[in-house]
Formats: structure tokens, C-alpha cells, sequence
């Protein structure tokens, strides 16, 4: 069962942005996020990881909100696979599926720094 995001999230864990997550077909950002059946769930803006364990734990997707305003949910992560022709991540969970994303706020996880590059390296 997944934890609850709360002020006692490890802090271990950092935003990473999309622009600096490199894939085969070069780094994410702008990428569509897709359910298994296809259907848009908004833009990847970024990933949120636990450096130290070396693991993604959510990914962090624009949605696009009444008036252009912009709300930011975050999505566990899980199996997905990239798709060129569409530009997309495909996540292999449908809408219903995803039923424990939650809203982030602006500053629930710091951003990537060089202390958290070191920790990891470390």
C-alpha cells in the first residue's frame, strides 16, 4: 500500500524535471502521458525519485485546468513504454487504474540539487 505524501515524506526524495530526463528518444519533456487505452492524461513536466535507492517513484504530469490555469498531479510509477510516432509515455494502467494519484503542491519535494546527485553517488 502506498504511503501518504505528508511532511514526514522521506527527503530523500527530489523533483527531477523532464527536460532532464534522458531517454532513447532524447528527454521528456513535452511528452503526452497516456493511459493503457490511449487516452491523454496531460504533459510530463517531471519525475519525483528517491536518489539514494536509485528508484522513480512518481511521475509528474500537467493537467490542464478551466482557463488555462495548470494543476499537478503525480502518478505512481509504473511499467510504461515510450512511444515515438505519438511523441507519448504509455502507461500500461487505464484511468481507473491510477486511482491513487494525488495533487501536488509547489513545494512538496525540492528540486534536484548537487547535494542530492552526491548522496546518491555516495
Amino acid at each position: 500500500m502506498e504511503q501518504p505524501i505528508t511532511s514526514e515524506t522521506p527527503s530523500s526524495l527530489c523533483y527531477i524535471d523532464a527536460g532532464h530526463v534522458h531517454s532513447p528518444l532524447g528527454e521528456l519533456r513535452g511528452f503526452d502521458v497516456l493511459d493503457a487505452g490511449g487516452r491523454n492524461l496531460g504533459s510530463l513536466v517531471g519525475i519525483v525519485a528517491d536518489l539514494p535507492a536509485r528508484r522513480v517513484c512518481y511521475w509528474v504530469v500537467a493537467l490542464r485546468g478551466w482557463l488555462g490555469s495548470r494543476r499537478y498531479q503525480l502518478i505512481p510509477f509504473g511499467p510504461a513504454r515510450l512511444e515515438a510516432n505519438q511523441h507519448a509515455v504509455r502507461l500500461e494502467s487505464d484511468r481507473a487504474g491510477l486511482g491513487g494519484c494525488r495533487e501536488l503542491e509547489s513545494e512538496t519535494f525540492p528540486n534536484f540539487s548537487d547535494e542530492h546527485l552526491l548522496a546518491a553517488l555516495w
